[in-house]
């Protein structure tokens, strides 16, 4: 994600871990990251977030 961020500051990133912690959580978002999804997840859960990043109507 960092290299990501680096290569483009406006690059809308969600993670995906399975250590979905709070700590790893948001150490992700304190990094940038536009999301959290810990898996394992539903589809319309990691739907939501992109759409949440992407700032479009939520699907579920």
């Amino acid at each position: 994600m960092k290299r990501i961020l680096k290569l483009d500051p406006h690059a809308k990133v969600v993670m995906c871990s399975g250590r979905g912690t709070p700590e790893v959580i948001q150490e992700c978002l304190g990094y940038g990251a536009a999301g959290f999804v810990a898996k394992p997840f539903l589809p319309h859960v990691l739907a939501d977030a992109v759409a949440a990043a992407l700032h479009l109507p939520v699907f579920g």
